[in-house]
């Protein structure tokens, strides 16, 4: 007989049983019986174990697959067409059979407890049987009672007694042949069981482990909280997988360390006896909007849409003691430097910009003050005029020198401007002084006072203003703000409201302190959003100039506020420094047309027409043109129709009209108000889109899709030696062999250009030039020059039709203008857009989490919670709603002093999704270089020296020197003086 219809039959056996204790039953009906019964079952093996008495093995037929809706169909599919009850019959014992009868014939009111086997299992269910038969005869079934050993357990039940009619005559089945024995044995024992009070389970289920010879062994030995290592993690991993709502492992990070901080809070409770309770879900989400709140919130203020105004991004930094240490700088003088924004031509020189005030040793200095020197070392006094830092470190007066002429009467004062340290300044003269008396003076002449010099002694500064009590009256007729000065860059750009990056298209604003230096800049939590508009229904991102700009107009003047560093309320100004955006946004911005029209430059009046035909010149598009000013940008806003004649304009010989040069009539003359801001100066030109999404992209396309369309076998060998230099950057061996496609005659033409473009990007992509800065700006004209020669003899000299003339593209003719730039502002790096594109990831993703009905607001709102919380976690104060300055608690500011560190930040405040260097600028001794590669260095020790940079070959971080050597006959020779120096000890020359 086989083992598998054995096993077969066995499991069919044990579905009949189980029916019969279960209300799946046709021939039985349910009768209440006494509650509070108990049934004898067998101890737990082991912790946590289950007790069963068998497995079910369901309704389906294992053989023929066959599903049936009740057992008993099962069964009777069994015996008559797989024929396995005649089979087992025969397999089963004939003590099986006698010791089967002779439980039949045991009639008793109570069980007997049946001691159970190590390997006995037992059933823990309630036996609810139900029939829909009637009959006469009936007979009660009581309740398996025990009185337990140790290895029995009795077990409360919620089950009744049931009584249970059956005839025999009533079976659903035929009858089957005689020699069924299995058969006889199950219908006998069901009869048993009706008719019998006192069966005991038990021992029937001893009868029916023998006769199917399976059982189910449990482990003994799991843990109370099996499977999981314990109940929290059970919790938490319900929370992950328990249904389809998904959580990232960023947001589940943060939660996690968010419970363990409110764990360590609920200790601390306990251990000071203090309440502890969580807030309601509802208080979570709108605390800061409640009456009660405590939480200072920037007021939002709509026009089309919501804006976190400018002025309240300086408030809250302004009251923050660890940004207010960075925000505010004085202009920096150091000559010929480019390292940070203050020494750029701008910030040195624009009168927005000139700290009028500083405090030295309790005494207030200001323009137009007349001082003393220390201990009257000279007889001359001091007209000051601003103060200013050289190498970002010692403040200086920039002013001009007072004398007293011949007679006593007269005052004389140098046209020419001195730079004095604040440390030899002793004292304001408080001598009143009669301008009709005083002269500008110069080496032997004299004559009336120059406007600057009349402007200083008559004109007090507009920033400088009193002291106000409650009721707005002067406190002291001596008693000024004190002054700091913080400009602000302002970028837009467009973004999209869905993953896909293509549809539901907004714009957004954002904002960043000038003076934080570039590492500060460059990080998240320096960015401030003000607002993102959708694009629709004729509104824009220029649709919130009007409210921005009404903003800038104040800080442009000064607004009173308190400063964390001053500890104190001082006036503090924001002048706009420049506006970050692509080159289409660029030309919006400035009212111009798109860069395809006819005069695109913002700048100049160049012509540019992108006809092979009517190239002119290479000199034409690398030399200047005729300057766009800001007098222009006016008077082309001076008509609605853009009909103004604007003078100075290319010399063509015509009249031309504002609309005839490209400006258009669009909703950006509200940046023109602004005295710190000129169109034509203060959109500096942006690098990633002119050069690398520009230039560069210009000679890839054409490269692939012209020069090497009809030229399989030579892409091929260019993809692999790309794809080789890939990989060998992987294992840290960069190195392109670029010489084999040199003298290529197929790429002849258009490497050149090539070469061009990377000497300029060697140039452009720095963050700061220490020495020879006026040197730097000429060798980088030098290569727009060059880069743009070589573009235009590839254009006229290229005899493969598909190319376009690219040097007469918008793109390549704004770099004319990056060395102004330059000069303005300092390096390129400093406003190019990649960390405002970076911030886009950031407001679309909370974009795509509202519901759409009033996404500026629900975003606006967002953003301006999180600048809440960080500024209270920083330890800024606010003026609560009654006009008291508050800060966080103590127990607050102790909590946060213990476990405030650099975990905390990148798990709760972004510090782990911080922006990408993707400029490769950061300092080399932070860096593991690659051995045997070349680099340039500069000693540490000579970074106040006249030094210059060195060639070194890194080995084992260490640097041999490799110096240039002149040999008697006139050639260069490269000689290695095997001189090694530590990594710390080196600086990139260019970072």
């Amino acid at each position: 007989m086989s083992d598998i219809v054995y096993f077969q039959a066995a499991k069919a056996v044990q579905a009949v049983h189980n029916t019969l204790h279960h209300e799946s039953s046709v021939m039985q009906r349910i009768i209440n019986y006494p509650k509070n019964s108990r049934v004898v079952v067998s101890a737990p093996k082991g912790p946590g174990q289950h007790n069963f008495a068998f497995d079910d093995i369901g309704k389906t037929c294992s053989l023929c697959g066959k599903d049936f809706d009740r057992v008993w169909n099962l069964r009777r599919h069994l015996t008559k067409y797989h024929k396995l009850a005649t089979h087992i019959a025969n397999d089963i014992s004939p003590q099986y059979a006698d010791r089967n009868l002779a439980s039949q014939s045991q009639t008793t009111n109570t069980a007997e407890p049946t001691a159970p086997d190590h390997n006995d299992d037992s059933v823990n269910e309630d036996l609810h049987v139900e029939s829909d038969l009637e009959d006469d005869d009936s007979s009660d079934v009581d309740d398996i009672n025990s009185d337990g050993d140790d290895n029995v357990s009795e077990i409360e039940l919620d089950a009744g007694e049931s009584i249970i009619e059956m005839d025999e005559d009533t079976s659903p089945f035929e009858s089957p042949s005689p020699g069924n024995h299995l058969y006889m044995h199950i219908r006998n024992s069901m009869l048993s069981s009706a008719s019998n009070t006192s069966s005991s389970l038990d021992a029937d289920l001893d009868l029916l482990r023998e006769a199917t010879g399976s059982h189910t062994t449990w482990n003994q030995y799991t843990s109370d909280t099996h499977p999981f290592p314990d109940l929290q993690s059970m919790v938490l991993l319900v929370f992950v997988d328990g249904d389809k709502d998904m959580v990232s492992r960023r947001i589940l990070k943060k939660i996690l360390f968010t419970i363990s901080l409110v764990l360590k809070l609920h200790e601390e409770a306990i251990r000071k006896k203090s309440p502890f309770k969580l807030p309601r879900l509802d208080a979570l989400l709108n605390y800061q909007t409640r009456k009660k709140s405590k939480i200072p919130l920037p007021e939002n203020n709509t026009t089309s849409a919501y804006i976190n105004l400018p002025s309240d991004h300086v408030r809250f930094l302004a009251a923050n003691p660890k940004k207010a240490r960075n925000m505010f700088s004085l202009p920096d003088r150091t000559p010929n430097h480019s390292i940070c924004l203050q020494q750029g031509e701008k910030w040195r020189t624009h009168w927005y910009y000139q700290q009028p005030m500083f405090t030295h040793n309790g005494v207030d200095f200001w323009s137009g003050d007349i001082v003393n020197f220390m201990n009257g070392s000279t007889p001359a006094r001091f007209l000051v005029e601003s103060f200013h830092t050289m190498d970002n470190s010692a403040v200086f007066v920039q002013g001009y020198m007072v004398y007293i002429l011949e007679g006593g009467q007269f005052i004389g004062i140098e046209v020419e401007s001195t730079n004095i340290k604040l440390e030899t300044l002793l004292g304001v003269d408080s001598t009143p002084v009669d301008v009709a008396l005083c002269y500008s003076v110069s080496p032997g002449k004299v004559f009336h006072l120059i406007p600057r010099h009349k402007s200083l002694l008559e004109e007090p500064h507009f920033l400088k203003r009193h002291v106000l009590d409650e009721t707005g009256k002067p406190i002291d007729p001596k008693l000024f703000y004190k002054v700091r000065i913080s400009p602000i860059i302002l970028f837009t750009d467009d973004t999209s409201g869905n993953r896909s990056k293509q549809y539901n298209p907004y714009e957004s604003w954002s904002m960043k302190f000038a003076a934080l230096s570039y590492e500060e800049r460059s990080s998240i939590e320096n960015i401030h959003f003000l607002s993102a508009i959708p694009k629709k229904k004729g509104a824009s991102g220029m649709s919130l100039l009007p409210k921005i700009v009404e903003d800038f107009k104040r800080l442009e003047n000064g607004l009173v506020m308190f400063s964390a560093k001053d500890n104190e309320n001082v006036l503090v100004a924001s002048p706009l420094l420049w506006i970050e955006a692509d080159t289409p946004c660029h030309s919006e911005l400035c009212g111009l047309r798109a860069p395809t029209s006819l005069y695109p430059c913002r700048k100049c009046y160049v012509r540019l027409q992108r006809s092979m035909p009517n190239l002119q010149s290479s000199s034409y598009y690398t030399g200047r043109h005729t300057a766009r000013t800001k007098a222009h940008y006016l008077a082309a806003a001076s008509t609605s129709g853009r009909g103004s004649t604007i003078p100075d304009a290319p010399l063509t010989g015509n009249a031309l009209t504002a609309s005839d040069l490209c400006f258009a009539n669009r909703a950006t003359d509200a940046l023109l108000e602004l005295q710190s801001f000129d169109p034509s100066t203060d959109t500096p030109v942006e690098v990633l889109h002119n050069i690398l999404l520009g230039v560069a992209k210009y000679l890839v396309n054409d490269l692939v899709k012209v020069v090497l369309k009809k030229n399989p076998n030579q892409m091929a060998r260019l993809s692999k030696a790309l794809n080789d230099y890939e990989t060998l950057k992987e294992c840290q061996e960069s190195s392109l062999e670029i010489t084999e496609f040199a003298n290529d005659s197929i790429l002849s033409l258009i490497t050149p250009p090539f070469v061009r473009l990377g000497r300029l990007c060697s140039l452009v992509f720095v963050r700061a030039v220490r020495y020879d800065y006026n040197m730097y700006i000429d060798e980088v004209e030098k290569a727009v020059t060059s880069l743009i020669q070589e573009l235009h003899h590839y254009v006229i000299t290229c005899e493969i039709e598909g190319h376009n003339p690219y040097s007469s593209k918008p793109k390549v003719h704004l770099l004319t203008h990056l060395p102004d730039d330059l000069r303005r502002f300092g390096t390129a790096l400093h406003y190019e857009t990649e960390k405002g594109e970076q911030f886009n990831k950031h407001i679309r993703e909370h974009l795509m989490h509202t519901n759409r009905l009033n996404t500026s607001r629900d975003v606006c709102l967002k953003f301006a919670k999180q600048s809440a919380m960080r500024h209270i976690i920083d330890g800024g104060s606010w003026v609560s709603k009654d006009k008291m300055r508050e800060k966080y608690g103590n127990s607050t500011a102790e909590f946060l002093k213990e476990n405030f560190n650099d975990n905390v930040k990148n798990i709760l405040f972004s510090g782990s999704r911080d922006f990408a260097d993707n400029n490769d600028t950061d300092d080399i001794t932070a860096k593991a270089l690659c051995d045997n590669t070349f680099a340039v260095f500069m000693l540490k020790e000579s970074r106040d020296q006249h030094a210059h940079p060195f060639i070194g070959k890194v080995s084992s971080l260490r640097v041999e020197h490799y110096r240039v050597e002149s040999s008697p006959t006139l050639k260069l020779t490269t000689t290695s003086s095997r001189k090694r120096f530590p990594m710390m000890h080196l600086l990139h020359s260019i970072s």
